[in-house]
């Protein structure tokens, strides 16, 4: 009896551990598969919301300087030369090309070199305002109501 209830049982689990062939579906057919998204959502485009002031563009040449993120003590920026030229301060890893002002957007060209790496760039801003002493610029793709905020070399309190 108890040799007959052991063979039964390990026919049970036999049984139950095969594994049951399926049939291969070959293809389906396109009208029966209907497959929506729910994840995606669209991107979308970040824009300065923000009223523009009357900018005289003619004021964007000049050494900006602006605090280093993490290191607030130390200040780096840029020297915007007459004739599209430009030189970093402060930025060893940034060599500058070129700068240009299109309508209200400055664009700076430049390499970025790390190690024996190096990476073209082209940094998008549009400025927002600028006076003799503050230069406020809008990046590119930048979350809205984030700012750059420059000094000028001289400005009150500023580097000279």
């Amino acid at each position: 009896m108890k040799h007959s209830a052991y063979i039964i049982f390990i026919s049970l689990v036999l049984s139950a551990c095969q594994q049951t062939k399926r049939e291969a579906i070959s293809s389906y057919p396109d009208s029966l598969i209907e497959y929506v998204d729910t994840i995606y959502t669209p991107p979308v485009a970040v824009t300065d919301t923000l009223q523009r002031d009357s900018i005289d563009l003619t004021l964007v040449p000049g050494r900006w300087w602006q605090p280093v993120p993490g290191k607030e003590e130390e200040q780096q920026g840029f020297h915007l030369m007459k004739g599209g030229k430009i030189k970093g301060l402060n930025m060893p890893a940034l060599i500058y090309e070129k700068w240009e002002i299109v309508s209200d957007t400055l664009m700076l060209w430049s390499d970025m070199v790390s190690g024996e790496d190096t990476t073209r760039l082209i940094d998008t801003l549009l400025v927002r305002n600028v006076n003799d002493s503050v230069m406020v610029l809008f990046p590119h793709n930048a979350a809205a109501g984030y700012f750059e905020i420059y000094h000028r070399e001289g400005a009150k309190g500023k580097k000279k």
